[in-house]
């Protein structure tokens, strides 16, 4: 369970960030970026916590027509910025991004647009 009620502090993670429970999965983990409900447009990381192995990748999925990043908090010892990605008009399989993690640690990040409320954490374990 994270906790974004924290102000984002200069170094580590943005918010408390609490491991999740089981084994790490590791390889390739896709976080889908969605909508929490078709009226709303709170945006939300699925799952937003994910437990993985060094040297596995996250990668980010956006199948909204609407922008979205994942973007790292700053001050962390690993940083990530995906820039805009969403699913063009045309496009036959969603959007997305890959980052690599070879750093064990908890990493926060969001999502930078306008009225995207999304936070999540990347926990990396040896």
């Amino acid at each position: 369970m994270c906790s974004s009620d924290l102000p984002e502090p200069t170094t580590g993670p943005a918010f408390a960030v609490e491991v999740p429970q089981g084994d790490a999965q590791s390889g390739l983990i896709t976080v889908e970026i969605q909508s929490s409900s078709p009226t709303t447009q709170r945006v939300q990381f699925i799952p937003d916590v994910v437990k993985i192995t060094v040297g596995s990748t996250v990668r980010w999925t956006n199948a909204r027509r609407s922008a979205s990043s994942a973007t790292s908090h700053s001050g962390q010892e690993d940083s990530w910025d995906s820039g805009s990605f969403s699913k063009g008009t045309f496009d036959k399989e969603a959007a997305s991004f890959e980052h690599t993690f070879n750093i064990p640690g908890c990493f926060t990040y969001k999502s930078l647009f306008s009225g995207d409320t999304a936070t999540g954490a990347v926990c990396v374990v040896e």
